[in-house]
């Protein structure tokens, strides 16, 4: 089994973090030297599940690769605030001051949230510039939806095993939840929230059209 290395963010993370008053790190994942398997991971894309896997992955190429998945950011902004409020009980707080822009650094607000909370294109702009060299883009959607084997396979890599799949909910709420998330949240900030999703919605379309960063 080939162990998988945590690489950590570069020091623009670490600045942006600190700027909201929050001190901080985002680490990014990797293969072992051999296999040059770089991963640019993002919080609540299953991150965690794919980096798992990355242990039974190989990379046949002489060159790195690189890859990023990314989800449809108005869906992953109301998972990140479906799971925080269940875990945090201070998470409306937090919630409310980072989209009206306040100095997170006040005891009363947890510093769990934020990394969560950032867009999808921070941890893209703040990751080690050659990972971003020929970094290929996918949805969620479609890394997964013939299974894990085939999500790396579409991007140039070699499973060792059948990987088992994973059951992924794009949504992890019914209808409603998410007709309340729009009237009861999202209204109270609808100039801040359309300017955090814009940018991920241009990042998410150029995955959905299998564009690259470059």
């Amino acid at each position: 089994m080939i162990p998988v290395a945590d690489i950590h963010a570069n020091y623009n993370a670490k600045i942006i973090f600190s700027a909201l008053g929050v001190v901080g790190q985002h680490i990014y994942y990797r293969n072992s030297d051999i296999n040059r398997i770089y991963f640019l991971n993002i919080p609540k894309n299953a991150s965690e599940f794919i980096r798992n896997s990355m242990h039974f992955i190989d990379n046949p190429s002489s060159q790195p690769k690189s890859f990023c998945i990314v989800r449809d950011p108005l869906e992953r902004l109301i998972s990140i605030y479906k799971y925080m409020i269940n875990v945090e009980e201070r998470f409306d707080d937090f919630f409310d001051a980072f989209f009206k822009k306040k100095n997170l650094s006040n005891k009363n607000y947890i510093k769990v949230g934020i990394e969560h909370l950032m867009p999808q294109k921070f941890f893209i702009d703040n990751a080690p510039t050659e990972w971003k060299k020929d970094c290929q883009l996918l949805t969620m959607e479609s890394f997964f939806e013939d299974g894990v084997t085939a999500g790396f396979k579409k991007i140039g890599l070699n499973p060792r095993i059948e990987i088992p799949s994973k059951k992924i909910n794009f949504s992890e709420y019914d209808s409603g939840y998410k007709e309340w998330f729009l009237q009861e949240i999202y209204a109270k900030y609808p100039e801040n929230l359309d300017e955090y999703l814009k940018q991920d919605l241009e990042l998410y379309e150029r995955a959905k059209n299998n564009s690259g960063l470059a």
